[in-house]
């Protein structure tokens, strides 16, 4: 039974819910001043594409030319959020980080034939 109620978790998760909260964000860039009390606190700085639980921030890495990466880890599966040069990189499409459906509502609307004419 217990496993039943895992699969019917897994299937209402949807991915898009997920990933850096939004005060860790600065536009399209990693808040660094929020990110550093985060990481000194010990709080956390989102939740996991792939499974749902929280996001520890790791220390910032600098680069010997200046850059400096972010980087998250979840807790539970070990997945990495990376976030170089401070850039927050746009959603991956991989197949279990879309949610469900979404693949095939997109290959639906690629086989619709276009309207109009150029």
């Amino acid at each position: 039974m217990g496993e039943q109620e895992t699969l019917v978790e897994r299937v209402r998760f949807n991915a898009l819910d997920h990933g850096l909260w939004e005060r860790f964000k600065d536009g399209d860039r990693i808040n660094h001043g929020a990110w550093l009390r985060a990481r000194a606190e010990g709080a956390h700085v989102g939740t996991c594409r792939i499974c749902g639980d929280y996001l520890i921030p790791a220390a910032p890495y600098e680069h010997t030319d200046g850059r400096v990466d972010n980087e998250a880890h979840c807790r539970a599966c070990t997945a990495t959020v990376n976030a170089p040069g401070g850039r927050i990189l746009r959603r991956s499409s991989r197949l279990d980080e879309m949610p469900s459906g979404w693949w095939e509502n997109r290959l639906k609307g690629l086989a619709k034939p276009m309207v109009g004419g150029a």
